[in-house]
């Protein structure tokens, strides 16, 4: 698990945050633990944790997610492994529509 010391002073949320992927029948299948000041759509995190459902051979059908995941290459990673994304854009991109 990440390491908290140091964090707490610095950032505004001291804690954990769980990066889950569940099947149809909400069974978690994967998880990545994350410091909880850190972006879980950052490409980085979202990579790890779909390669962990390929290491598996588990498929999905879509991804859902909240604006933190809206980014280009998140969803064309989505679109790559055949699945459908429900990732609301990010507030600034829909004001600037």
């Amino acid at each position: 698990m990440p390491d908290l010391e140091g964090r707490a002073k610095n950032k505004r949320f001291a804690g954990y945050k769980a990066h889950i992927v569940e099947d149809e029948s909400q069974i978690i299948t994967s998880c990545e633990t994350l410091l909880g000041d850190e972006n879980e759509g950052a490409e980085a995190h979202f990579e790890a944790l779909l390669k962990k459902e390929d290491r598996k051979g588990l498929k999905g059908e879509a991804v859902v997610g909240d604006a933190l995941y809206d980014s280009w290459s998140n969803r064309v990673n989505i679109e790559k492994r055949g699945m459908k994304h429900h990732i609301p854009q990010e507030k600034e991109q829909q004001e600037g529509e």
